[in-house]
């Protein structure tokens, strides 16, 4: 397989500066975003958004949750991808994640290993074993 490398950088990012994908076609339901805030307060900041240039400014591409529940500086893969392509990985990106099957076992196993001080979080662990 021909790789392309497609990311011309990794850059710290205002959250304010990053532009949300009009396309973006992801809700995030109240759950899920305390989810993430849970994840943040215990863990920190360990993923890129991904973001491309435009005419406008870095447009998301990938991360919109992460932008709109967080303020200051963020890290951002910025793409050399025009539109047709952001469109093609924003349409694609979640839907492929989700097609991976679960090995329950093993993920009872890693979430038995996990120390959760926030209660709601330790019950979306639960509830992603039964999904």
């Amino acid at each position: 397989m021909n790789l392309s490398d497609r990311i011309k950088e990794l850059r710290l990012v205002n959250t304010a500066d990053l532009k949300p994908n009009p396309k973006n076609w992801r809700l995030h339901p109240e759950y899920q975003r305390d989810a993430l805030r849970s994840v943040i307060e215990e863990v920190g900041i360990a993923d890129a958004v991904i973001a491309r240039e435009t005419d406008d400014g870095l447009m998301l591409i990938d991360g919109h949750l992460r932008i709109e529940e967080l303020d200051g500086e963020v890290p951002v893969l910025v793409v050399d991808l025009n539109e047709e392509e952001a469109d093609f990985l924003l349409a694609t990106l979640d839907p492929l994640s989700m097609e991976a099957e679960k090995d329950h076992a093993a993920f009872r196993e890693l979430a038995a290993t996990v120390s959760v001080t926030n209660e709601e979080f330790g019950e979306l662990l639960k509830d992603l074993d039964l999904q």
